[in-house]
């Protein structure tokens, strides 16, 4: 169940988004239909994103971020062969060890993870994932434990920037 076209990589003109391509009606319509919200967009054969069908005014789209655009080497108005299916994962995007295991030892943040918006989980999910280095990585997992922990499943993203930069302080000083 995949869907193949040819999309041409443009500028958003917003101050929010980069780039964008743009997805035909018919594709969007299939996608619909069989009630699939996350996919998994291959770019090129050479990248493959986790992403969602986008709408605006100016019809549905993907979004291309800064360093998907670089690595593809691709300027503003170039073709993009882009393939499309479903995203069978559970959370729209792979989880990282750290996280799981984070979560995994404490049964409570676990359901106070389950309980958030899939939207809010995949957002914790990216910021450690988007980490390179594994002892930030864990640090940045056990942040987001310790956060949904002192607020009760709440997520209040300006009380978890607090408790990543106490965690990083304490674990500098170690």
């Amino acid at each position: 169940m995949e869907k193949s076209f040819t999309g041409i990589l443009e500028d958003s003109n917003s101050n929010l988004w980069g780039n964008h391509i743009k997805v035909p009606e018919d594709v969007v319509a299939y996608f619909k239909e069989k009630k699939v919200k996350r996919l998994l967009c291959t770019l090129d054969k050479i990248e493959t994103i986790y992403c969602a069908i986008m709408g605006s005014a100016e019809g549905p789209y993907i979004l291309i971020n800064k360093e998907l655009k670089k690595k593809l080497i691709k300027d503003l108005g170039h073709k993009i062969q882009v393939k499309l299916k479903p995203d069978n994962s559970k959370y729209g995007m792979p989880m990282s060890e750290e996280l799981e295991q984070c979560l995994a030892e404490d049964k409570t943040v676990l359901n106070y993870f389950e309980n958030l918006t899939p939207g809010k989980q995949r957002n914790l999910i990216h910021m450690v994932n988007k980490i390179k280095n594994p002892d930030i990585k864990i640090r940045r997992a056990l942040s987001i434990v310790e956060h949904l922990n002192r607020e009760q499943g709440e997520l209040d993203f300006k009380k978890l920037n607090e408790v990543i930069k106490e965690f990083n302080q304490r674990f500098k000083t170690l």
